[in-house]
């Protein structure tokens, strides 16, 4: 009889500001314990968060997947990560390699290729020149001069004026008029800009989170203070239209193979514009299947913890660190009251 193997795995968490999450998907994947294949092979995880240090690129790394919230904009932990996937064979949570695609520009050219419904755009040229030595040349000799106001005539107003990389809404802005155009422009500074046209009259603005094979789509106002942004409403969309926001975002995702991605579109009538992807896949139907015959147990074992005092010691933390002493009380009672409602409604269910 052959004995049954216990295989210990460890999970890097490469992180910046964050403590929330991390906190919790540490304490969840403790709760959780061993996992069994379908072999009988007994799996063991362990969490550990990442430091920064000098790195020989021989170096074996201790762990086998990253999941990375940090290297998208610190460049030696980004490195750090190539290294271990292209010598070691780490798994990454999103790949590095793909941060070039992760740009608003080449997202947009992905989707239009694949025929969604991109708002019309187009890249203009930086405003002030690059810090370049060559700049001064090549642009002599080969930029063309352009005309801003005939640009945005044919993409036409309003528009929004925005950075090809995008992230967080920097440099965004809304522009009615030719005034405003050129005030956006001058303030872009080295910032390389699109211009995109407006979908007036929009129905709603929703947002899909995708983590893996799961997908979450949720009205959006981005317009309201932040805690307000996500709106707890249900129905907003047509079992059609939802449909077709969750197979967009699984389409992206699986066109760049990106594992976790944020993605907002606008619903006009039976309409779906995707305007905002790529905000740094695999068998949906395997996965399902690990997921029911492994992992049954983990709603309940994540509704157990959300209704316990760890978690709510978390809750009040995270709103510690985040709000100004003032307003902890407002929401701690807020939040409180979104993750009671939660717990309600997965009780009935």
């Amino acid at each position: 009889m052959s004995s049954r193997r216990t295989i210990d795995h460890l999970v890097g968490l490469l992180l910046g500001t964050e403590d929330d999450w991390p906190r919790a998907y540490e304490t969840l994947l403790r709760l959780v314990g061993p996992v069994r294949d379908r072999d009988g092979t007994e799996h063991r995880f362990g969490t550990e968060r990442l430091t920064i240090e000098p790195f020989s690129l021989r170096a074996r790394p201790r762990v086998e997947l990253v999941i990375d919230r940090l290297a998208y904009w610190y460049y030696h932990p980004r490195e750090w990560l190539k290294k271990v996937a292209l010598v070691d064979d780490v798994y990454l949570l999103n790949s590095p390699f793909t941060f070039q695609s992760m740009e608003k520009h080449a997202a947009y050219c992905a989707m239009m290729r694949l025929g969604l419904k991109v708002p019309e755009t187009v890249l203009v040229p930086y405003k002030h020149p690059v810090d370049h030595a060559k700049y001064a040349y090549t642009s002599e000799r080969y930029n063309r001069p352009f005309d801003l106001d005939a640009v945005a005539a044919g993409v036409g107003y309003p528009l929004y004026m925005k950075p090809y990389d995008g992230g967080a809404w920097r440099g965004v802005s809304r522009v009615r008029n030719a005034a405003e155009l050129h005030r956006a422009y001058d303030q872009s500074g080295e910032m390389l800009m699109h211009l995109q046209a407006a979908v007036e009259g929009f129905d709603v603005f929703a947002r899909a989170l995708s983590i893996g094979a799961e997908t979450m789509v949720m009205r959006f106002d981005p317009d309201a203070p932040m805690h307000e942004r996500y709106r707890v409403e249900h129905g907003f969309l047509t079992a059609a239209t939802g449909d077709e926001v969750v197979t967009i975002s699984r389409a992206i995702n699986a066109f760049f193979r990106w594992e976790f991605n944020s993605c907002e579109v606008l619903v006009k009538g039976d309409e779906v514009y995707p305007i905002d992807y790529a905000d740094a896949y695999f068998d949906v139907d395997a996965y399902r299947e690990f997921c029911a015959t492994y992992l049954a147990h983990v709603d309940d074992l994540v509704l157990d913890w959300i209704s316990g005092p760890d978690f709510d010691d978390l809750l009040v933390r995270t709103v510690q660190t985040t709000y100004p002493p003032h307003e902890h009380d407002r929401f701690i009672a807020h939040f409180r009251g979104l993750v009671g409602q939660w717990r309600r409604e997965q009780t009935r269910s």
